[in-house]
């Protein structure tokens, strides 16, 4: 998604985790706000249709444990 440098130390790391999330979350921001006036449905129906869709999601990826 984002280069990195893996000779950076773990701060760099962090930094860099912290920018993909708020790359993430202005995209999705700007998602929600186009459903929203697109479809007339409130902000707070997408999220709780975000976060369901997100669990089902996360529960189709393999178990580290396995």
């Amino acid at each position: 998604m984002y280069p990195t440098n893996p000779n950076l130390p773990m701060q760099n790391e962090q930094q860099q985790l912290e920018y993909e999330a708020a790359e993430v979350l202005e995209m999705l921001e700007d998602m929600v706000e186009y459903v929203c006036k697109e479809h007339t449905i409130s902000g707070e129906k997408v999220y709780f249709m975000i976060n369901e869709l997100s669990r089902i999601k996360l529960s189709q990826f393999p178990n580290e444990d396995d």
